[in-house]
Order: structure tokens, then sequence, then C-alpha cells
């Protein structure tokens, strides 16, 4: 499985040096936020759809290594059909010429439904799921999702995470003997430092919507598969609390006219108080490695 896998490193190494090149010479830049900090104005000729990578690694890496059961077929469905959503927001993001893609009532309708739809196919045929806990899972992916989404702000800090959640769930399949577990993280971890080394400041493309709405959708759908959300609350940490601080600035901003942080989500706050984008990555990275110690001490 070693050679395998480094095998799929390689030959994802290679497709993203194509990838990169090829949406140079495109001109497929990211839109820049214009209120993001003013750091990040000259990243404006930086290629986005760089979770297209990510995505593919994933997609033929299963393929080709695992056998083709149905919960592996169902966590690539949820990975095509949030990458798909974010595809769609990028694109319409690149047409338009803005920061903003989908309205954030059609991105959320279309995360909904799908969830719905998918945990539905997930119940009828990998095991039984209550309605109940169909709603719950429902807001779990949806929310992680979008976690993941708003965590997407710095080079290399959503890939990084994502490599730290990752390795949470690789760790929980070698201790439960779950092989899906480890083989399915197993190359997630591996599409995961491939993206990193084109992702690393100054990254040579961003992830995009296409990689960081699949990414939180199959976090999601792993703990369908192990019939409980909770693990995302310690392997989702980072996520959390990113969103929780737009949360907050949003809601206290509306109340009183005033913001709580600097910039939210959290990584901006870090960044206009002055320290770097790669110190402010490395924090993140670290607390993520804390939330990660903290579930594998409690497995």
């Amino acid at each position: 499985m070693l050679v395998k896998l480094s095998l799929l490193l390689f030959g994802s190494l290679l497709f993203n040096l194509v990838l990169w090149q090829f949406l140079k010479r495109s001109k497929v830049y990211q839109v820049i936020y214009e209120l993001s900090p003013q750091t990040h104005q000259t990243k404006f000729k930086t290629p986005s759809f760089g979770g297209i990578g990510i995505i593919l690694t994933i997609l033929i890496g299963s393929l080709f290594l695992l056998p083709l059961s149905v919960p592996v077929i169902w966590l690539l469905a949820v990975l095509v059909t949030f990458s798909l959503i974010g595809f769609i927001d990028d694109l319409t993001s690149a047409l338009k010429g803005k920061n903003r893609g989908l309205s954030a009532r059609q991105k959320f309708g279309l995360q909904l439904i799908c969830a719905l739809l998918l945990l539905l196919a997930a119940s009828f045929t990998i095991t039984p799921i209550s309605l109940g806990m169909i709603g719950v899972f429902a807001f779990v992916m949806v929310g992680s999702s979008n976690a993941t989404n708003l965590t997407d702000g710095l080079d290399g800090l959503l890939g990084g995470l994502s490599l730290l959640t990752s390795i949470g769930f690789l760790v929980y399949g070698l201790v439960e003997a779950q092989p899906l577990f480890i083989h399915f993280s197993a190359i997630m971890i591996v599409s995961l430092i491939s993206f990193l080394i084109f992702n690393i400041h100054p990254a040579k493309f961003f992830m995009g919507d296409t990689g960081s709405l699949a990414l939180g959708a199959v976090f999601a759908g792993l703990c369908v598969l192990m019939g409980t959300p909770w693990p995302l609350l310690p392997l989702g940490g980072v996520y959390i609390i990113e969103t929780l601080s737009v949360i907050i600035q949003v809601a206290y901003f509306k109340r009183t006219q005033k913001r709580i942080f600097l910039m939210s989500p959290l990584h901006h706050h870090f960044e206009l108080m002055g320290l770097s984008e790669i110190q402010t990555v490395m924090i993140f990275w670290l607390l993520g490695a804390v939330f990660l110690g903290i579930f594998i001490i409690a497995l």
C-alpha cells in the first residue's frame, strides 16, 4: 500500500504542476476581496481552482486503491457533489470578476438539498438513519462545508488543517481496525501533501470553493459512517472557531455598530494585529495539532 500511495503522490504532484501552469496561462485568477488585508491585494494574479488537484487525487486514488464498496462510492459522491457546488461558485465568481459567485441563499440551498439527498441515500444503502439524525447530519455536513470554506483564507491554512483532520480519521481507523478509514484517510493525506507543496506561502494557486466545500463535506461524511457527529468537535475545532468568529462579529455589529474583532474570520484579526501570514498560519496549525491530540487521547 505504501508503494501505491507513493506512486499516487508522484502522480498528484505531476498533475498539480501541469494544473498550475494551465491555470496561469489561462489567467484564471482568484478575485481578491476588496476589504481583505492589504497584504492580500498583491495576490490578484494567483490562480484559483487548485482544489481540482485534491479532488482528482482522492477520486483516482480511491478508484484504484480501494475496493469499490457502497460506503466508498457514497463518500466519493459526497466529495464530487460538494466539489461541483464549489466549482460553480468559483466559476461564477471568475466570470463576474467579483469575489462572490453564488449568493449565500443559492449556495446554502444547494448544499442543504444535496446533503439531504446524500444522507437519504446512505440510509437506504449503507445503514438506516432516523429522520432526526438525518437532520442532524445534514446540519453538520452543510456547517462543516461552510466552516472549511471560511477557514480557507491564507496560504496553506486550510490545507494544513485538513491534513491534521485527515490524520485524526486515520488514527481512528487504526485504533478501531477500520480499513476504510485507514485507506481513505491515507489517500486524503497524500492529496493534501501534494496540494500544500503548491499552496504554502507564497501560494502558486488557491484551493477555491472547489476544494474547500468538498473537504468539509467529506469530513462530515466520515462521521456519518462512524454513526456520530461528535468527532468533528475536536477534529474540526479550528473550523468551528473561525465560523463562530464570523457569527459573533456579524451579530455584534448589527446590534452595536461596533466590531469585536479587527476583521473576521479570525485569521484576518491576527494579521491586522501585526502578525505575518506565515506566523498566523503556524499558530492555527499548532491549535489544530492540539485539537488532534485531544481527539487521539479521547479515543
